[in-house]
């Protein structure tokens, strides 16, 4: 769980260092004066000033800022941000979201590189420029009512070995558990081998044919391609992921307005924690898949038209530059304080959900 906790931080401040790493350089280019570079949450550890900069080191570490001259007050200087020009202000506001969509596509074109696990069925849409390193199966849900629901089994472990021999495809599985009256999976959990002794049994509300063992299984194949070939798909997966968040978010806000309810596949912090103790385990190439998976969902996110977020602030700007004058830095001001505060709620709605969710209460009562 300590590594659980400390890969957690470490993604997150990745992700949060980047974003504010592309307001920072953009805002320096532009002749902004920026006043501080804020790594983690106030209160202050300690800092120090360099080229008029102060660097911060503070307590909470679940996130950053940057802090420009004219930002968040009237300022009529030179080096303020609210006395550049409309498009400058653009490039900085939208710059942290870049970046983040940069550090994904980045991630992803590493894991072309050193071996992209894929689903299997999806190489027939790929092309034939990359070799196939290694083929296994993953444990992709667990039936509530079958064989293996007793078990210590979950989404994501990889099966070594059936009944004692080396099994790569789903064909040969799904053979084998037909075949047979006792399964023993061998399966690679937190970098340890552990059996798992299942009997299949007929289910008829999922499949009246054939014994099963309750468990989803998806046949993964890992490949690899040359550096130019993995730059190129890592762009390509970066923008169909994205394609992929918008069309689940707009899932999600039309639930809201019609069921009012939110789908309990939407996480916080706390999910985001659980899943980095699981895709740890799983090695690099997941973990690295996650960084870019978390870090689009940042992109999209931050983006969206909403006080608070960089997307409201560009808002601000698009009115700006159809009423032909800035809206007043006051109301701007209080309208982003609203939205953080809605915000703000939202996080501890879900945060609660989630400690439920992942039963987090059981586990800290276990600690003593």
């Amino acid at each position: 769980m300590f590594l659980t906790i400390i890969g957690f931080i470490l993604i997150l401040q990745l992700l949060v260092f980047v974003h504010e790493l592309g307001h920072f350089i953009t805002a320096r280019r532009a002749g902004v004066n920026v006043e501080e570079f804020g790594f983690g949450l106030p209160p202050r550890i300690f800092g120090f000033v360099k080229n008029g900069v102060l660097y911060s080191l503070n307590w909470l570490p679940l996130g950053g800022f940057v802090r420009m001259k004219g930002e968040e007050s009237e300022s009529g200087d030179t080096d303020s941000f609210s006395q550049k020009p409309l498009l400058s202000r653009f490039i900085i506001l939208s710059a942290g979201v870049f970046m983040n969509f940069l550090l994904a596509v980045v991630c992803y074109s590493i894991v072309f590189m050193i071996g992209f696990p894929m689903n299997a069925e999806r190489l027939s849409t790929e092309p034939g420029n990359g070799s196939i390193t290694e083929r296994y199966l993953i444990v992709s849900g667990v039936l509530d009512d079958g064989p293996a629901k007793d078990s210590e089994l979950e989404v994501g472990d990889k099966i070594v070995r059936l009944n004692g021999a080396p099994i790569s495809t789903l064909s040969n599985a799904q053979a084998a558990i037909a075949e047979n009256a006792t399964i023993t999976l061998f399966v690679n959990k937190r970098g340890q081998e552990i059996s798992y002794v299942l009997e299949p049994r007929v289910i008829e509300d999922v499949d009246p044919d054939r014994p099963i063992l309750g468990l989803g299984l998806e046949e993964i194949a890992v490949v690899r391609y040359n550096p130019f070939v993995s730059v190129w798909k890592g762009l390509k997966e970066s923008l169909y992921i994205i394609g992929r968040i918008v069309v689940v978010l707009g899932t999600i806000l039309r639930d809201l307005v019609t069921t009012r309810t939110v789908t309990s596949d939407v996480g916080g912090p706390v999910a985001i924690a659980v899943f980095t103790g699981r895709v740890i385990d799983l090695g690099i190439s997941h973990v690295l898949q996650f960084i870019a998976v978390i870090s689009l969902n940042f992109t999209v996110i931050n983006f969206l038209p909403f006080p608070a977020l960089d997307g409201g602030r560009a808002l601000f700007l698009a009115i700006e530059k159809f009423r032909g004058k800035s809206v007043s830095q006051k109301i701007e001001g209080m309208t982003h304080q609203i939205g953080f505060m809605l915000l703000m709620l939202l996080f501890v709605l879900i945060t609660v959900r989630d400690v439920a969710r992942f039963e987090i209460v059981d586990w800290i009562k276990s600690l003593f």
